[in-house]
């Protein structure tokens, strides 16, 4: 019964069963792009308190004093009274085989403003007792790594004297693995400015110093760096502090930075979720007047069935069944393709950029498919409920 109806009805059911895929889908990776761009503003609001994002204009990002100069700052900055943290960063390139690799060198404390890898885990030792390094992978070159494999590593550019090192992989990251980029500034400065694309081998500061030490004209230093206060710095402490920064450049304290990521979040929503919120309204619409029209375009049929025996009961699960399927297949598809994305781009057969299904927009989507099949579901309800097949076939007829 459940089956010859819905093949009757096929065509009807197969258009409408691919509407609510694709516009359940524009939803899913707009909503996805959403909770990507909120990923950022989250590290920050959850890790660090009583901080300001300091721009260098004197600093000489990129020449052959980087790293020196980066890190006289850095000093400075940690003699302060108020300072308890200065977030740097440390980069170089290198080669793996043919391979061209960003460098990139963390310590302890920057490792709370990193995401967790995916397989494996940070370095607990920077450097082993055979000599190679233990290193943190990230990047679509990288998502097939396994754990445990070890290389040999060139650090430094072709032309130059390179340093051969053997690395062993600890951990790699999965998506999103950004990390925190020091580069970006501006008038308005949000969580998304201070953080970029994780493509890199990243080495402990601790053990890779020796080499650093002895080739410092490899590294390059950043310009800007998070400064975070400690909890009982007095004003006066951190207004000598402030005075440096604007001595050397500019900065931008903590509830500027979260007042224009929640300002660039709105903005987004605004702009870019309005469209799909339209579409999915839409649809679920069409969705409903569609059941409907079919409830009433069977009616005869229904009529037949309740002469026969079937109670008013079973005629409504079945219609009700068959409304469930559109939406159960359509929100499988969904589904299964958000919780496969992670493998899908691990091998590089989709890639996305900006998009994250997380568990939230999985159970947002499962919520607006319960919520378009229950309203649906109460309609039908309410109108066979109302009265039986046969008095709808005679007012439908009359």
């Amino acid at each position: 019964m459940i089956l010859s109806d819905f093949r009757e009805s096929l065509g009807a059911n197969l258009v409408l069963l691919f509407v609510m895929t694709a516009v359940i889908f524009l939803f899913l990776y707009t909503y996805g792009q959403y909770r990507f761009s909120t990923h950022n503003y989250n590290v920050l609001r959850k890790n660090l308190s009583n901080f300001v994002y300091f721009e260098d204009f004197v600093i000489d990002f990129g020449g052959k004093e980087s790293y020196r100069e980066t890190m006289e700052v850095v000093n400075q900055i940690n003699d302060f009274d108020a300072v308890k943290t200065a977030y740097y960063y440390l980069g170089t390139e290198g080669f793996l085989g043919d391979l061209r690799c960003n460098v990139s060198v963390y310590n302890e404390d920057i490792r709370k403003l990193c995401p967790e890898p995916e397989k494996g885990e940070w370095f607990t030792q920077g450097k082993n007792e055979d000599g190679s390094f233990n290193v943190v992978v990230a990047g679509s070159d990288f998502y097939n790594a396994k754990v445990g494999s070890e290389y040999t590593f060139y650090i430094g550019l072709p032309g130059t004297e390179q340093v051969e090192v053997k690395i062993r992989i600890c951990g790699v990251m999965g998506f999103p693995s950004y990390f925190p980029s020091f580069s970006g500034g501006g008038t308005f400065v949000g969580a998304n400015k201070l953080f970029t694309p994780g493509d890199c081998i990243i080495f402990d500061n601790e053990a890779i110093q020796s080499i650093i030490d002895a080739r410092p004209e490899m590294f390059h230093g950043s310009m800007n760096r998070i400064v975070e206060f400690e909890p009982d710095a007095s004003e006066e402490e951190i207004e000598e502090c402030l005075q440096y920064f604007s001595s050397r450049g500019t900065y931008h304290d903590e509830e500027e930075i979260l007042n224009q990521s929640r300002e660039d979040l709105a903005y987004f929503f605004k702009t870019a979720m309005l469209f799909p919120l339209f579409l999915l309204f839409t649809a679920g619409l069409t969705f409903l007047s569609i059941s409907t029209l079919s409830v009433y375009k069977k009616i005869d049929k229904q009529a037949v069935y309740y002469l026969v025996g079937c109670s008013k009961k079973r005629i409504l699960a079945d219609v009700l069944i068959q409304i469930g399927i559109v939406s159960f297949v359509s929100g499988l598809l969904n589904i299964l393709f958000a919780l496969s994305y992670s493998f899908l781009r691990a091998k590089q057969i989709i890639l996305m950029d900006n998009v994250l299904f997380d568990s939230q927009v999985i159970w947002v989507t499962i919520g607006i498919l319960l919520f378009i099949y229950a309203l649906t579901a109460m309609t039908v309800v309410l109108i066979l409920r109302k009265k039986s097949p046969v008095a709808l076939l005679r007012k439908f007829e009359n």
